[in-house]
C-alpha cells in the first residue's frame, strides 16, 4: 500500500471506510494513538470555564473570575 494512502485513511474516516478488510488490517496503529477518558473525567471537562458558583447560569473564564 503506497505511503499516501496510509496517511489519507489514518486522517480520513471515508478514505478508512473505502479500503478492503486487507488493506485496513495492514495499516499501522494511528500515530497519536488511542484516547480514552473516563466519565469523571469528561464530567470535569468545560473548555476552560469555571463553573458559576454565585447563581449565575453561565460560566465564567477562569481568567476573569
Amino acid at each position: 500500500m503506497e505511503k499516501n494512502t496510509i496517511i489519507d485513511a489514518l486522517r480520513n474516516e471515508d478514505t478508512m471506510l473505502e479500503l478492503s478488510d486487507e488493506q485496513r488490517s495492514m495499516l499501522p496503529a494511528h500515530p497519536a494513538g488511542v484516547v480514552e477518558l473516563d466519565a469523571a473525567s469528561l464530567k470535569s471537562v468545560s473548555g476552560g470555564f469555571e463553573p458559576a458558583t454565585d447563581g449565575d447560569t453561565y460560566p465564567r473564564p477562569q481568567c476573569c473570575t
